[in-house]
């Protein structure tokens, strides 16, 4: 798959969420909040990255909702999706032309994960920032994976549920479909029997001869009986 395929296939993946520029779940910032207490930093986040720019669909400690995704530490993980640690900032040819290494306090240290999903996207990080130089160790890093594997199962769980939510939608209106068209054909079949019967009715009143109506008022009023056996049956069994 060329790199331009992967690219709207990763960003189809982090549109199926449904999070770019929507309310932060409030587990996502709880996992923040976590990262933020193994760490002893004053700021974490979880990242999708989109076209554009990084959107923080779990944060704790930034005041921003997102940024631009030409300035985000998370997108360095998208081509090379590796547990990403950088001590200092400001000494790091990569990151300290960056507005965040530039302003006043500083982000000096960063450590991010990878935030893949189920079908192997690489959706943006879970990371950890602040603003003094830091070493971390790989105990650490351990639980922020394991940090990024629960926010991972959070976002196909999220998912899954608005698949079953639009299937359920779905099943309504065939479910919906379906009584329409059972109305139709018990009027379709309905009203030529009834209108026999009718006829048959009035011919043996003016006509007297009930013996040779008969018959045909029995099959008729068979013909309805079977009408709404079938009809029962296929209520008692709507189409899944």
């Amino acid at each position: 798959m060329q790199q331009t395929e992967r690219e709207a296939a990763r960003l189809a993946a982090v549109d199926s969420y449904g999070l770019v520029g929507g309310a932060r779940p409030e587990i996502l910032d709880g996992l923040t909040r976590i990262a933020t207490e193994v760490f002893d930093t004053p700021m974490a986040s979880v990242t999708l990255v989109h076209r554009e720019q990084q959107w923080f669909a779990g944060s704790t400690g930034l005041a921003e909702p997102g940024t631009s995704r030409a300035v985000s530490f998370s997108a360095r993980l998208l081509d090379d999706p590796r547990p990403l640690v950088v001590a200092d900032t400001r000494d790091d040819p990569l990151f300290r032309y960056l507005p965040h290494v530039n302003q006043a306090p500083p982000i000096c240290f960063y450590a991010g994960v990878p935030l893949i999903d189920a079908d192997g996207h690489v959706l943006g990080s879970v990371a950890v920032f602040d603003h003094r130089p830091r070493l971390v160790g790989e105990t650490r890093m351990a639980l922020l994976e394991s940090l990024s594997a629960q926010a991972g199962a959070y976002l196909q769980a999220r998912r899954n549920a608005e698949v079953l939510a639009s299937l359920r939608a779905r099943l309504g209106r065939l479910r919906d479909q379906e009584d329409d068209v059972i109305a139709a054909v018990s009027h379709e079949l309905r009203t030529p029997v009834a209108t026999m019967l009718g006829y048959v009715e009035m011919l043996g009143d003016l006509a007297g001869h009930q013996d040779l109506l008969e018959p045909l008022g029995q099959a008729g009023h068979q013909l309805i009986h079977t009408l709404e056996r079938i009809l029962g049956i296929i209520r008692s069994n709507p189409a899944s």
